[in-house]
């Protein structure tokens, strides 16, 4: 069996998932490959930019023609059994309709499988693309439903981790109080700003993407700007007494057109993400690091996967997560013993597993 897995993804939380999906189907002995089309639409960019003399940043026509020519050639040549889209935002349309329309002139027609890791965060484009899959999988159990009147075979797969990267080192020094590492959303500067850091007897280190974040936030003194790769995140896990995890809670609506010639000229409005269910994959990973961490209490899912073993807090109420962290930082027996419980909790659920499922499902 051959996979080709599309890459239409951010550079580098999604980009890890993909990077997860690709090597648990080599170690099912899957014959894969893969092409970054988010990447290629940059190369392809610059290459234009390059020859007219000019330095626009926007993805024109010309850059999307030329990157979904070079997608289609990986496919032409590769013949795969399964074409996989993972994430499946950041896509433009014209990408979606080449891929569904190759199909009529092959001998034996590749299916289409799109793994939504980014839901609920922007429904109106993972309803919209919907149409063109074949198989579609949801991080997001409450969305199965809305997604089913698209494609009916929609499955909800939860969100993993990486069983060769995510594991325990619980002999690890500890050289930071408080961690979080994730993207600069306003919900999650906002709540941050608000804690009194030096009142939790903590330190506390933020890492990622934070953008808005300068020397006139609150938050600066503690940010180490950067992106940080995965496999360093999990070291930082090993190295932190108390892990944050904070969802998100702001989401986009995209108002599509019937041409786009600029992914990023479409109108778009901020929402607020209510009655999600399904925990982030930074739940996951900092469990199976072995780390100890406070959520927030907005997905149902945590409860149900880690019982009291994940202790989590309200985002309407900063104290409540102050005071939490002074206590959690004087009792470092009761840390590790939730650490382990919550590890022991999240055993299995891998990328490994999820990959296993969708061949199953898809028939591969």
């Amino acid at each position: 069996m051959r996979v080709l897995l599309l890459w239409p993804s951010h550079s580098n939380s999604t980009w890890n998932t993909a990077w997860f999906y690709s090597r648990a189907l080599k170690r099912l002995g899957v014959k894969t490959a893969n092409f970054i089309y988010s990447q290629e639409i940059v190369l392809q960019n610059l290459a234009i930019n390059a020859f007219r003399g000019t330095d626009n940043e926007s993805y024109d026509g010309e850059a999307v023609l030329l990157a979904n020519r070079l997608m289609m050639g990986y496919i032409a040549s590769s013949l795969p059994d399964i074409v996989m889209v993972i994430t499946g935002l950041d896509f433009y349309k014209s990408a979606w309709s080449w891929i569904s329309e190759f199909r009529k002139y092959l001998r034996h027609p590749y299916k289409i499988v799109l793994i939504y890791t980014e839901s609920p965060y922007r429904p109106s484009e993972e309803l919209e693309y919907a149409q063109w899959a074949d198989y579609i999988f949801t991080n997001e159990k409450t969305f199965v439903g809305r997604l089913r009147k698209f494609q009916p075979r929609t499955w909800y797969l939860p969100q993993a981790y990486d069983d060769e990267l995510h594991a325990p080192n619980w002999g690890a020094e500890k050289k930071y109080g408080t961690y979080f590492c994730g993207s600069g959303f306003k919900g999650r500067i906002d709540f941050l700003s608000s804690i009194d850091w030096d009142a939790t007897g903590s330190t506390f280190t933020l890492k990622g993407m934070w953008p808005d974040i300068d020397e006139s936030s609150p938050l600066h003194k503690y940010y180490v700007e950067g992106l940080v790769p995965n496999e360093r995140v999990v070291e930082d896990y090993h190295a932190s007494e108390i892990c944050l995890n904070i969802h998100r809670t702001e989401g986009e609506l995209v108002v599509f057109e019937r041409d786009e010639p600029n992914l990023y000229s479409r109108e778009r409005r901020s929402f607020a993400v209510r009655d999600a269910w399904s925990m982030n994959n930074r739940a996951c990973e900092i469990a199976a690091a072995g780390g100890f961490q406070l959520v927030d209490d907005s997905r149902g899912e945590i409860e149900e996967v880690f019982g009291d073993s994940v202790p989590t807090f309200s985002m309407n109420d900063p104290a409540q997560l102050q005071d939490m962290i002074a206590f959690y930082t004087k009792r470092p027996e009761l840390r590790a013993k939730k650490a382990r419980e919550a590890h022991m909790r999240i055993e299995g659920r891998t990328y490994l597993a999820n990959t296993k499922r969708i061949l199953n499902l898809v028939g591969g």
